[in-house]
Parts: structure tokens; C-alpha cells; sequence
């Protein structure tokens, strides 16, 4: 207690200090006082530039995930993939909420509303099909957990057509397909690809 009223002492004479506000939330964060911590980060965002604001926030937002305090975090990220949509590290930090949240059915659609999204999204060709090869990826631990195995498969299947020439990728959808008896279903598809498509080998 002692040591606290020192930094909160610090810290409301130098709200403005980096490494003020480093040393506190820092204070906080190993004290088990994660509410104080976000707090500080997030009082701290109102008075930061513009860089600042953002870092503070994405850090308030992940420590609201290892607080168990989900919905502050998605709150706290939409504001954050309001300025920038596509930012991978915001989507994966969006997805971890309902991951650890428990909830599938909210990160099932939170996946497929994002790979909707990316779609007709104004990116480079490249780095558009890179993202949602990595949304489905993302998605196909969940899908596994609810038992949907087909489903996931189809993700994998979508992933392969993506990235023909991954034979890694290749090699993990087939032991998958073997491990969870699947393997009719992405031999059948290709089958039809193969039929359909004789000189595209």
C-alpha cells in the first residue's frame, strides 16, 4: 500500500511522462490490480498523440483478454478497426476475445463477417488473400472444437485453392482429414476440380 500511494503520488505530477505511465501500469499489472492498470492506460490515451493513443489502447484492449474482461476489450477494438480494418493484429486480438471467452458461435461469425468484409476490400490482390487464408485458418480450431469437421475441411479446402503450391498447407489439411475421417471429402472435391479443370493439374 505503501508503495502504491508513492506512484499514484508520481504519477498524478507527471501524468504526461512515458515512462510514468510505463512504470505505473506496470506497478499495477504485476500487483494483480488489472482494473487500475487499464485505467491508467486509457487515461493515459486521452492526453497522448496520436501514435501513443493507439499503442495505449491496443495494450488496454489485450489486458482487458488476460483480465477476462471481454466485452471492454471488444469495445476498446472496434474503436481501434474503426481507424485502420484491416489491421491484422486488431482482428487477431478481436478474435481472441471470443476464443478465450469460450464463445465459438461468436468467433464462427466474427470470422466469416471479417473474410465477407475483406473480400471487396481496397487491398493489393496479395495481401487480401493472405488475410483471409489466415481468418479461415483461424477459424478451423473453433470449428473443430464444435465437431464441425466438414466444415473445417472446406476451410482448408478455400486456404488450398488460395495457395495451390503450399504443399505444407496440403500435408496439414490431409493428416487432418485423416485424423477426423475426412479424407472423402477433400479427395472427392479435388476429384471434381481434376474432372473439371483436365489441363490445370
Amino acid at each position: 500500500p505503501s508503495a502504491q500511494k508513492s506512484v499514484e503520488a508520481i504519477y498524478r505530477e507527471n501524468p504526461k511522462l512515458l515512462g510514468v505511465v510505463r512504470s505505473t501500469v506496470d506497478f499495477y499489472w504485476r500487483n494483480k490490480m488489472p482494473a487500475e492498470a487499464i485505467r491508467t492506460l486509457l487515461d493515459a490515451s486521452k492526453q497522448a498523440n496520436p501514435t501513443l493513443r493507439t499503442q495505449f489502447t491496443y495494450e488496454a484492449a489485450r489486458k482487458s483478454i488476460d483480465a477476462k474482461q471481454y466485452q471492454q476489450a471488444r469495445d476498446l477494438l472496434t474503436g481501434l478497426l474503426h481507424g485502420d480494418p484491416y489491421n491484422g493484429e486488431y482482428l487477431a486480438a478481436m478474435a481472441d476475445t471470443y476464443a478465450q471467452a469460450g464463445d465459438d458461435a461468436g468467433l464462427q461469425a466474427f470470422y466469416l463477417d471479417e473474410i465477407s468484409a475483406l473480400r471487396n476490400a481496397p487491398l493489393p490482390p496479395d495481401v487480401r488473400k493472405a488475410q483471409i487464408a489466415t481468418l479461415r485458418r483461424g477459424l478451423i480450431p473453433s470449428l473443430t472444437r464444435v465437431q464441425n469437421y466438414s466444415g473445417a475441411i472446406d476451410q482448408y479446402i478455400e486456404v488450398i485453392n488460395t495457395f495451390p503450391e503450399d504443399d505444407a498447407v496440403a500435408a496439414e489439411a490431409a493428416l487432418y482429414a485423416s485424423r477426423y475421417k475426412q479424407q472423402n471429402r477433400l479427395v472427392q472435391f479435388y476429384m471434381k476440380t481434376v474432372a473439371q479443370s483436365p489441363r490445370d493439374y
